[in-house]
């Protein structure tokens, strides 16, 4: 539209102003409107655009103000009741609305945008059937009609009937291209129908058609980000909340945003906002739950994701979140409740049948865990969470035949690599093996390094940087390198893990012997232990992933004994402690852990004490194999080496274990330490 210049007739510059407005031009239309107020200020079509205007613009209020006061001045003004109607159900009054709409009917029956209006009140209302006939009289005045297409094509898309929905909003779009509604429609309907990139084109269309339309900017960002191209769903989010900051779904999608991006404190903001603005709103309490679990922040995972479930009871992912964080804090009888009741509603998740049999496994019950297991890789064939969970339960059942057997495919280098080796005596040929897994897996598969080097192998192991200098020293090892450099040539590869598949069948085929792993060799190289009196303990409270898992008064009650010098211990892999106890403290524990840069410069400390105290993790299975007297607090989640009962392993035969009768609670174990502790003579 090229520009008109303004008269100072007032209906010309009110006719003026609707043409601008029409195409799309509100800053022109809305110079005009200000003139004409100035001239004629009460004015009713002038105040009535106005209203149009400023409800596009999302100031509800003024809107309404400038629609009352122009239908006070004309009543029955053609289109205010329509566009009060719009607003009014934007101010969620509903029912003030279809009292307006169906004024708006009353005076303008014959147009069909009437019909419209009170169908997308309908519609709001949830009377669906109603709406549905409001939209379809609409178009029997006017089958062109772009905006009833769109109205019944949008609600055809709610009530299941997608391609018929996709099919109206497209000749909507054919009709009109320029009506920036149609295009936001058919977006969101392509990227319902999985069809992405036509749907991020037609969103791109709509806010390029009309930049106010906070949704058509929403709708955009989360196509982009349904995408994976979150730069520019977070580009396309900021002006829908700058359009729209009450938007709860502007909000919680930009969190998702910033979550992939890796902004997780912003996202948590995000999903907080959206909650601020709309306490009830389902995906941000989801959300916000899944991101607190992975902050390990479990406690508030568990309420935001029990918030989610208050509002729509009948989520299967918000049931399975749930029965993961709940296992996380060691209540398995809870998880699997939830992850129960998940598959339920949802039975084809293979991952919430492998959380499932995790969770059964950690309340004591194997055979179920079986099961869940299994049904895992019906569903999945290809799961590696299915495979290695089955493959680790049956070794603890003591099925090592069958359990090397699942686990090895998933074991095995990756293709393009030397051969994988099947035991066969190699002659003095290379043969390489890689120890990919975490360290309490490397330092137990150690033992089987020897074994394969007695099939005439020249061994190269490729291990983690913080192992490399203590493996090395193995007289099994000809080479070491790290991971992280180019891996030599081999005639022969196979994984550290995979090592046992050969090597044992049953229990009487386990090479059990400790040590197993050098230790004298490094205690020369290291500082003598910090001083102390009496008995010389280390303890490590953290697992194989880092987190602790004994508490603070179960910590106390052992830091407090007479005749003790405690020392923290870890891996020397980096490890530093994220939380230490007060009990630590007080007792005047020595932190060990900033004396070791790797793991050789560990196991020369661990060497020096009388006794190793730990959990469930790579400090447990370093003592062991370094042959150094050694406790082992088992949770009830423990690794499968440790067995399902009893006070040894077959592993580590020296090694006494104390396991927890129930899970998360560690009164017991600590009692029966204390009472061994009291009892041993003094150093």
């Amino acid at each position: 539209m090229e520009p008109i210049a303004p008269t100072g007739d007032i209906r010309e510059q009110v006719a003026l102003a609707v043409r601008y407005h029409e195409h799309g031009r509100r800053a022109e239309a809305s110079a005009l409107l200000r003139e004409a107020r100035r001239l004629a200020p009460d004015d009713p079509e002038a105040l009535g655009l106005a209203g149009v205007i400023a409800f596009e613009a999302r100031d509800h209020a003024r809107a309404l103000e400038l629609l009352e006061r122009a239908l006070l001045l004309r009543p029955g003004l053609p289109g205010a009741e329509r566009a009060r109607a719009a607003v009014l159900l934007s101010l969620d009054s509903p029912d003030d609305a279809l009292d307006a709409a169906r004024r708006a009917l009353s005076t303008e029956g014959d147009d069909p945008r009437a019909w419209v209006c009170l169908g997308q009140v309908l519609r709001a209302l949830g009377r669906r059937d109603e709406a549905l006939r409001a939209f379809q009289n609409a178009l029997q005045l006017d089958a062109l009609c772009a905006e009833a297409l769109v109205a019944e094509g949008v609600l055809l898309q709610e009530t299941g009937q997608a391609a018929e929905g996709l099919a109206m909003l497209e000749r909507a779009v054919a009709l009109r291209p320029s009506l920036p509604a149609a295009q936001d429609a058919l977006g969101v309907a392509l990227l319902r129908a999985g069809r992405r990139e036509e749907a991020i084109e037609t969103l791109r269309r709509a806010v390029a058609l009309d930049s106010y339309a906070a949704g058509a900017y929403l709708h955009l960002g989360q196509a982009l980000e349904a995408a994976g191209r979150h730069h520019e769903a977070a580009d396309a989010l900021q002006p829908a909340i700058a359009l729209d900051p009450r938007s709860p779904e502007a909000h919680t999608c930009m969190g998702s945003v910033l979550q992939a991006l890796g902004y997780l404190d912003q996202a948590l903001s995000a999903f907080r906002e959206a909650l601020a603005e709309k306490p009830d709103h389902f995906e941000a309490h989801f959300r916000a739950g899944t991101l607190l679990a992975l902050l390990n922040r479990e406690v508030e995972a568990v309420a935001s994701l029990r918030a989610a479930l208050d509002f729509r009871p009948d989520s299967a992912a918000a049931h399975a979140a749930l029965g993961r964080v709940l296992l996380s804090l060691q209540r398995p009888t809870h998880a699997v409740t939830a992850l129960r009741r998940a598959l339920e509603l949802d039975p084809t998740p293979a991952e919430t049948w492998c959380v499932l049999g995790d969770a059964l496994r950690a309340a004591g019950e194997a055979e179920a865990a079986r099961g869940a297991y299994e049904r895992a890789i019906d569903l999945d064939p290809g799961s590696p969470h299915a495979h290695r969970s089955l493959g680790l339960l049956l070794l603890a059942l003591g099925e090592f035949a069958r359990g090397w057997a699942v686990l090895g495919e998933h074991t095995e280098p990756a293709a393009g690599q030397a051969p994988v080796w099947e035991g066969e005596p190699l002659e003095g040929r290379t043969l390489l093996v890689r120890a990919t897994g975490d360290l309490a897996a490397i330092l137990r598969y150690a033992r089987y390094l020897p074994l394969a080097a007695a099939r005439q192998a020249r061994l190269v192991l490729a291990c983690p940087a913080p192992l490399h200098r203590f493996l090395e020293a193995l007289p099994a090892v000809a080479q070491a390198v790290s991971l992280a450099e180019p891996l030599p040539a081999a005639h022969r590869e196979i994984a550290l893990e995979a090592l046992p598949r050969l090597f044992t069948r049953d229990v009487a085929t386990l090479p059990s012997e400790a040590p197993y792993l050098p230790s004298r060799i490094w205690s020369a190289r290291v500082p003598m232990l910090p001083s102390g009196e009496g008995l010389r303990v280390g303890i490590a409270w953290e697992g194989a992933d880092g987190r602790a898992l004994l508490d603070g008064e179960s910590l106390a009650a052992l830091a407090t004994l007479p005749g003790i010098t405690w020392y923290r211990l870890g891996t020397g892999a980096g490890d530093r402690p994220a939380w230490v106890p007060e009990a630590a403290v007080t007792a005047g524990m020595r932190d060990l852990t900033s004396l070791a840069k790797d793991v050789a410069d560990m196991a020369g400390l661990v060497g020096q004490l009388d006794l190793v105290i730990a959990v469930d993790g790579p400090v447990a299975e370093l003592a062991g194999g370094l042959g150094v007297p050694t406790w082992v607090l088992l949770p009830t989640t423990a690794g499968w080496q440790w067995g399902a009962e009893g006070a040894t392993s077959p592993w580590y035969p020296a090694v006494r274990l104390f396991r927890q009768v129930e899970a998360g609670r560690w009164t017991e174990v600590v009692g029966q330490v204390r009472d061994l502790l009291a009892a041993l003579p003094p150093a």
